[in-house]
């Protein structure tokens, strides 16, 4: 073969490459960035306010659960968020269902905070449900848990979005 034959298998490998790449116009666009909030090494990203789940701050540390839910009882109602295996915030209220509406804590009903073994309770403030709907709630609360052990106190706040009822 001479090295013309070797120059048109080549521009024709060449070409049939090119071809088989191009764009169709039918391919799908690719998927929007994701606006789910992650938490990776304790480090949060994307936007907690807007994304479904549980967010709370402990003294200016933000956190995202997870899983947390909504119940509601007998004895009354109630938001529980974890994150790995650990009970993070055990919140309980009056009445028994749950309507969009604030609540105020009440003797036997508070917000409990466990960091590291140390419970922090907050039975004085006041708990926001802004709304519940398809049993999903979502809410706020804002104060500041005192521990029940020592004379500790941390600065809270909670927000959180589409949490499911179980």
């Amino acid at each position: 073969m001479n090295n013309r034959s070797f120059t048109l298998a080549g521009i024709l490998i060449l070409g049939t490459l090119l071809i088989s790449c191009k764009k169709k116009s039918a391919d799908p666009e690719p998927d929007p960035v994701s606006t789910t909030t992650t938490t990776t090494g304790g480090t949060t990203t994307g936007n907690p306010v807007t994304a479904p789940g549980f967010t709370w701050t402990a003294a200016g540390t933000q956190t995202v659960a997870d899983s947390a839910y909504y119940i509601e009882q007998s004895w009354g109602s109630g938001i529980r968020a974890y994150k790995g295996a650990d009970l993070k915030f055990e919140i309980n209220f009056q009445p028994t269902t749950l309507s969009a509406t604030t609540y105020t804590f009440m003797t036997g009903r508070a917000l409990t905070y466990i960091d590291n073994n140390q419970y922090f309770d907050d039975n004085t403030g006041t708990f926001q449900i802004t709304a519940l709907a398809n049993n999903k709630a979502s809410g706020n609360y804002s104060g500041t848990g005192m521990s029940s052990t020592s004379t500790a106190s941390v600065a809270l706040t909670v927000q959180f979005r589409d949490i499911p009822k179980r």
